[in-house]
């Protein structure tokens, strides 16, 4: 992450810090200066954050001039906790964040907030800020989530102290990718090394194959026997099956919740 502050911000609240924490898998990020400390936690729906004023006077977080940045460099409006999504594009009033308070608070854009109709009713749909998980083959989803790699997304905060207004501006680059575990980049890597493996797999047999299979991941499947013939994801886009043919057949081996092999199935 980085920040970017207006000269007179960067004299009066001195020097920044800034810091990247990953707890149980999940980023945070780090910000303070001597006006604020603040904690970011980017999701694929919004990016929350939690921000205390260090000062003794009170920070008005001006609303109708904060942003989001995509990937594509466009600007967006926001709006945040509290606003109905019916009233999202209407004036909305500043959070006064008191001194030595603090605010816990949420930012998504509002054109990315639409009501969609169905067969029993409607209801509020909200366009990702960042790539989901999709269906299909590991490479076409490989291909679709790499184009976000070494992306920046952004994030325009005023906060007001004192009647002067501060435009602090958050930059979040995806550095990262990883699918059902792996990095993006590793995946890559491993599909041009075991491209070749198609035909590795045409000769071996399925007892062979059986006899290394127990316990392993999708990640060793793919590693040791390349590219699958066919496979077949869940709901939640995870592997649950993938199939091979042999020398002297063909396997299909199935995986448990943690994509970890748990049965197969050997044919002719």
């Amino acid at each position: 992450m980085e920040v970017q502050r207006p000269l007179r911000a960067k004299e009066r609240y001195g020097p920044q810090k800034i810091e990247k924490i990953i707890e149980k898998g999940i980023s945070k990020y780090y910000f303070e200066d001597a006006m604020i400390k603040i904690i970011w936690l980017p999701d694929v729906s919004n990016f929350s954050f939690i921000i205390n004023n260090k000062t003794d006077y009170s920070i008005r977080l001006i609303w109708d001039e904060a942003a989001f940045v995509d990937e594509n460099g466009f600007t967006h409006r926001v709006t945040h906790s509290g606003v109905k999504y019916i009233d999202r594009n209407n004036p909305q009033p500043p959070s006064v964040i008191i001194r030595k308070g603090n605010l816990a608070d949420f930012i998504v854009p509002t054109d990315y907030i639409e009501w969609k109709s169905g067969y029993y009713g409607g209801g509020w749909d909200i366009k990702p800020l960042l790539p989901k998980t999709k269906k299909g083959s590991i490479k076409a989803i490989v291909n679709e989530f790499k184009k976000y790699l070494n992306k920046t997304f952004q994030v325009l905060l005023p906060l007001q102290i004192e009647g002067v207004t501060n435009d602090y501006i958050f930059t979040f680059k995806i550095d990262k990718i990883k699918i059902e575990g792996r990095d993006i980049t590793q995946i890559e890597r491993q599909g041009a090394e075991t491209r070749g493996y198609k035909k590795k797999a045409l000769l071996i047999t399925k007892k062979e194959v059986v006899e290394k299979i127990k316990g392993k991941t999708v990640g060793d499947i793919e590693t040791l026997l390349g590219i699958p013939d066919f496979s077949s994801k869940n709901s939640e886009g995870k592997t649950t099956s993938l199939g091979y043919k042999l020398q002297d057949g063909s396997i299909t081996i199935f995986f448990d919740d943690k994509g970890v092999v748990n049965d197969w199935m050997t044919n002719p």
